[in-house]
Formats: C-alpha cells, sequence, structure tokens
C-alpha cells in the first residue's frame, strides 16, 4: 500500500516502505493505558512533541496497524 504523507514535517525516513514502529507501539500502549484513550496525551506519551501531539494522535488512529493492535488489546 502507498501511504500519503502530507504536511509531515521531520526527515526520519517518513518515505520508506518499512518504517519503524516503536511510536506507534508507545501510542497503542499508551492510549490503552496511561492516556486512558486520549490520543492527544498518549502521542505526548509516545514522544510527539505537544504542538504535533493532536494531528498526530489523530492519524495514528486512522492508521490500520494501530487499528488492529487496538482491537487485538481489546479482544
Amino acid at each position: 500500500g502507498c501511504t500519503m504523507t502530507v504536511g509531515q514535517s521531520g526527515s526520519n525516513g517518513a518515505v520508506h516502505a518499512k518504517r519503524t514502529h516503536s511510536k506507534e507501539h508507545a501510542f497503542v500502549a499508551a492510549y490503552l493505558g496511561e492516556a486512558r484513550g486520549n490520543a492527544t496525551k498518549a502521542a505526548e506519551i509516545a514522544g510527539y512533541s505537544p504542538k504535533t501531539a493532536y494531528s498526530a494522535g489523530g492519524r495514528l488512529l486512522k492508521d490500520v496497524e494501530v487499528q488492529a493492535a487496538i482491537q487485538a488489546w481489546r479482544d
């Protein structure tokens, strides 16, 4: 699949097909734990800056792998 990266800042390889998922995993863990379903707070905990946490949280919640991980935890 091809993912659009519109308005993404940072040069940490967003265009690479195999990206590191450590922030996504941290986001899911925070979202289900400490942040109690608050995507913005979970993104901040996962290491996103407070400036970008709101948009990052919303984007991560739309991510298929993130959705699958959240669903797997809930099942």
